[in-house]
C-alpha cells in the first residue's frame, strides 16, 4: 500500500476544511499547537481493489421468469445467462503512535455497493469505518462501524478467491422473497457493520479473545434505521428509529481463537458466538416470535507442505439467510450447518486450487419439510502479476423445500404456501487487482 505522509499543518487544513466547507457545515478550528502535533505523527495509506468477473449462469428460477405481452400475444423467457460485473473498495488507514507505545488511527472503507431496484444501480457507501486505540500489552480497542468481535475472530473453512461459500457466485443469482441471497453458508452475524465497541486482546501462549458490543443494527450516523413498517397504533407507515425496537437489540459477540504452529503444521481454531435481543415491534404482532438470537460456530484450518485443510460447524436459534440476523420462533429446532474444504498451492507456481462442500438444514415450521441445502465447489487462482489474481471459479447450490407464495408467515402453525426446490449452477472468469 502507497505511503502519503502528511507533513505540514496546511496540508491537513485542507484536507479536513474543504469535505466540512463543501458541505457547508461549521469549521471547528483546533488550537495550533495540538494540531501541528497530531500531524507530525499521523501516516495515512491508501489501499483498495478493483474486480471484474464473468458469469455463466443455470438457475431454475431464471426459467420462464421474463413475462412479455400479455393474453394470446404473451411470451414468457427465461433470464439471460450470461452476465458481467465489476466491483471496487477504496480504503484509508490512519495510524499514529505517541512516546508511552500507545497506537491510534481510523480507518475507512469505502466502496460500490448494489442499490438495487429504483437506483441508479450502484452508490459510493461505507462499509467499515471506525477510530482504534492499541498497545502491545493491553490489546485494541475499537469504536465504529466494524465487524462484531466474533466475526472477526472466526476460523472458516479455507477457500479460494471465487471460490466461496456465499459471496462471489451468488452476486449472479435472483433473490427470491425476503432472503438478501440465495446462500445459508454465510460468517457469524454474516459482517454486520453496525455502531458498536469491540475489545480484541493481544496474542499469549498463541490464544487471543474479544468481545464486541451494539446496542440496536443502526450504523454511522443515522438516526433511523431506512426502512419503514406499520406503527403499532395505526396502520399508517411510520419511520423507524434506531431505538424504535425494530432490530435486533443488545448484540453481544465474543470468541476466543488459537494459532500456532507444531513440527512444521500450523493450526488455527476458534470457537465464537453472538447472542441478541429480537425485535419487539412488527408490522403485524406477533407473540409467536422468540425473545433471543443466538448463534456459536467452531473452525479449525491446518496447513503444511502447500496444503491448508479444515471446516466450520455453525449452530444456534436464528432463521434466515444469514448467520444470526433473524429470530426463530418458539418451538422449532435450531438451525445448523457445516463446510469442509482444503487449498493447494502448487510448488514452484502461482497457482493455487480449492474446493469445498457443505450442507446446511433450517426447521420450516409445522405443516413444511425443513429447509435443507447442500453446496460444493471449486477452482483455481493464478497470481499474474504482484497484486493482479485471475480466478476461474464453479459453484453449484442445491436448495430443497423453500417456502415461497401464498399467505407463509414466520410463526408456528401451518400457513398456505408452497414448496419449491432450485439448483443454482454458476461458472465465474475473472481478476482482482488489489494494492
Amino acid at each position: 500500500m502507497r505511503k502519503i505522509l502528511l507533513g505540514t499543518t496546511a496540508v491537513v487544513g485542507a484536507a479536513l476544511i474543504a469535505p466540512m466547507a463543501m458541505a457547508q457545515m461549521p469549521v471547528t478550528v483546533e488550537p495550533p499547537r495540538a494540531l501541528a502535533g497530531s500531524a507530525a505523527g499521523l501516516t495515512v495509506r491508501l489501499g483498495g481493489y478493483f474486480d471484474f468477473r464473468a458469469g455463466l449462469v443455470g438457475d431454475d428460477a431464471d426459467r420462464n421468469s421474463v413475462v412479455a405481452g400479455t393474453g394470446v400475444n404473451q411470451r414468457r423467457f427465461g433470464r439471460q445467462r450470461v452476465d458481467f460485473q465489476s466491483d471496487m473498495e477504496l480504503n484509508v488507514f490512519v495510524d499514529g503512535k505517541a512516546s508511552n507505545g500507545l497506537q491510534y488511527g481510523l480507518v475507512m472503507e469505502f466502496q460500490i455497493d448494489n442499490v438495487g431496484a429504483g437506483g441508479p444501480g450502484t452508490s459510493l457507501d461505507t462499509d467499515e469505518f471506525y477510530g482504534f486505540v492499541s498497545h502491545p500489552a493491553f490489546g485494541t480497542l475499537r469504536f465504529g462501524d466494524e465487524d462484531g468481535a466474533g466475526n472477526l475472530l472466526q476460523v472458516r473453512t479455507p477457500l479460494i478467491r471465487g471460490a466461496d461459500t456465499d459471496n462471489y457466485w451468488d452476486e449472479f443469482t435472483f433473490r427470491s422473497g425476503g432472503d438478501a441471497s440465495p446462500s445459508f453458508f454465510t460468517a457469524l452475524s454474516d459482517g454486520s457493520d453496525s455502531t458498536k465497541i469491540i475489545y480484541l486482546s493481544p496474542q499469549f501462549f498463541g490464544f487471543d479473545f474479544g468481545v464486541s458490543y451494539a446496542p440496536n443494527t443502526g450504523e454511522g450516523e443515522r438516526f433511523a434505521l431506512g426502512t419503514a413498517v406499520n406503527s403499532v397504533t395505526s396502520s399508517v407507515p411510520t419511520a423507524v428509529g434506531q431505538r424504535d425496537r425494530s432490530s435486533l437489540r443488545n448484540e453481544i459477540s465474543a470468541g476466543v481463537r488459537y494459532r500456532g504452529t507444531f513440527g512444521g503444521v500450523g493450526i488455527a481454531a476458534s470457537l465464537v458466538g453472538m447472542q441478541s435481543d429480537s425485535q419487539q415491534r412488527y408490522a403485524a404482532l406477533n407473540s409467536n416470535l422468540a425473545n433471543r438470537v443466538t448463534a456459536y460456530s467452531g473452525g479449525l484450518q491446518l496447513s503444511a507442505f502447500g496444503f491448508t485443510v479444515g471446516g466450520e460447524y455453525t449452530w444456534g436459534d436464528y432463521s434466515g439467510i444469514s448467520v444470526g440476523r433473524a429470530a426463530i420462533v418458539r418451538g422449532r429446532e435450531q438451525s445448523n450447518q457445516w463446510v469442509a474444504g482444503a487449498t493447494y498451492t502448487i510448488p514452484g507456481t502461482p497457482v493455487q486450487l480449492g474446493g469445498f462442500y457443505g450442507r446446511a438444514t433450517q426447521d420450516n415450521g409445522i405443516g413444511f419439510a425443513d429447509r435443507k441445502q447442500t453446496i460444493y465447489g471449486g477452482g483455481l487462482n493464478y497470481a499474474v502479476a504482484p497484486g493482479m489474481t485471475a480466478y476461474l471459479t464453479y459453484t453449484h447450490l442445491r436448495d430443497q423445500n423453500e417456502v415461497s407464495g401464498g399467505a407463509y408467515v414466520d410463526n408456528n402453525q401451518a400457513a398456505a404456501g408452497t414448496q419449491r426446490n432450485r439448483n443454482l449452477d454458476v461458472y465465474l472468469a475473472g481478476f482482482r487487482i488489489a494494492f
